[in-house]
């Protein structure tokens, strides 16, 4: 496995039984999150990042597949869950949480803090926004830029193709 590792070594990555990661792929690196006032609505300057002292947790029986990205938390442990699949070049910022049994489709990019579901299908292409919430047993379509929130057995797609 020719995984890269963060300079903080594999101590901020945990990956599970039977779990595979392909060539080229990082693994808990520092998110692309920077310091904010206390009120929180805007940014200090000069730009610092954010601390990212959380993990990346890989469950059971989960494949990464090549030339992908899966930054550590900065409140939370970015999470992979069992038996999830992750196509090549798909990028996970930090505070991820994916379900179990999840197919994540090649170029997929999901921002920062969303919350996936168990059983939840995302075609290539797609975008998730960052603090997104997808549902259990949803399906979203190739391409789709998902800005809102997704309720369980939901389908996403684009209307102009059906």
């Amino acid at each position: 496995m020719s995984v890269r590792f963060s300079s903080v070594g594999q101590e901020k990555v945990d990956i599970g039984k039977d779990s595979q990661v392909g060539p080229f792929s990082t693994i808990g690196f520092t998110g692309f999150a920077f310091e904010k006032n206390k009120e929180g609505t805007d940014f200090k300057y000069p730009l610092r990042r954010q601390a990212h002292d959380y993990k990346v947790k890989i469950g059971d029986r989960v494949q990464i597949g090549q030339g992908c990205n899966v930054d550590r938390g900065s409140w939370r442990d970015t999470a992979i869950g069992n038996g999830t699949k992750i196509d090549s070049h798909v990028n996970i910022a930090h505070d991820v949480v994916i379900g179990k049994n999840c197919i994540i489709g090649a170029g997929v990019i999901i921002l920062s803090s969303c919350s996936i579901g168990n059983n939840v299908f995302i075609g290539s292409g797609a975008i998730i926004k960052d603090h997104i919430k997808i549902g259990n047993n949803s399906t979203i379509d190739n391409g789709m830029n998902v800005i809102e929130d997704v309720p369980n057995d939901s389908v996403v797609v684009n209307k102009t193709r059906l």
